[in-house]
């Protein structure tokens, strides 16, 4: 699975391939939102930056306290699109749901969704708009 006579396996170089993209699209998601808060109040990128850090654990602390992680249907879905193709090809999304620990999935929810949330919708949100992004998810 992992390595070949020395040589990364197929599933390493996919898997390893899906996560950089990850960090990348969050990357461009992070830049485009300091941007555009820069422009919207002229603060300094790195009082941004930490706005947005700030917001992103609030809102992941918030979901990891309520009873979001335990929608199935939820769930589910933010799991499906957290967990690289790779991993879900090769052990399937419902082996993954069931094998990963609850707390583990519940903060792994929680932070996906509050992540997206923010990078979507900005800093300046309230709580309508989740409620939208939500539903969405629905």
């Amino acid at each position: 699975m992992w390595e070949k006579d020395g040589e990364a396996s197929p599933f390493r170089k996919a898997y390893i391939g899906e996560i950089l993209e990850t960090i990348r699209k969050n990357v461009r998601s992070e830049f485009h939102l300091l941007w555009e808060e820069h422009e919207r109040t002229s603060k300094p990128f790195t009082l941004l930056t930490n706005s947005i850090s700030k917001r992103i654990n609030t809102i992941t602390d918030a979901i990891a306290s309520s009873k979001l992680p335990e929608n199935p249907r939820l769930c589910r879905h933010v799991v499906e699109q957290y967990v690289p193709q790779s991993l879900k090809d090769l052990i399937g999304l419902d082996e993954i749901l069931k094998t990963v620990p609850e707390n583990y999935l519940r903060w792994m929810i929680a932070s996906t969704m509050a992540t997206h949330f923010v990078y979507q919708n900005g800093l300046e949100t309230d709580e309508v708009a989740f409620h939208n992004y939500v539903s969405s998810l629905l």
